[in-house]
């Protein structure tokens, strides 16, 4: 499953995107193959404080996805 990557995460990674492994799934465990497959953002993936984007909606932890669905990773903002 291709994950496309945003804002900072991106500039930390170095990449765009990042290929997850594996079937139909939930967030939650997304995220923590991400976290595994990029340990530069790891911390910042796992403190729950990241957006998820599935199908350009905002997801969460227990929401399903699978190979046919976009999914992009934001890492927290601020508002001012």
């Amino acid at each position: 499953m291709r994950v496309r990557l945003f804002a900072w995460f991106r500039e930390r990674a170095g990449r765009e995107e990042v290929e997850v492994e594996g079937g139909r799934m939930s967030v939650e465990e997304l995220v923590e193959k991400v976290a595994e497959a990029l340990p530069q953002l790891a911390e910042e993936l796992r403190s729950g404080r990241c957006m998820v984007a599935v199908n350009h909606r905002i997801a969460t932890p227990g929401t399903q996805v699978g190979e046919e669905d976009e999914v992009a990773l934001f890492p927290p903002v601020a508002g001012g």
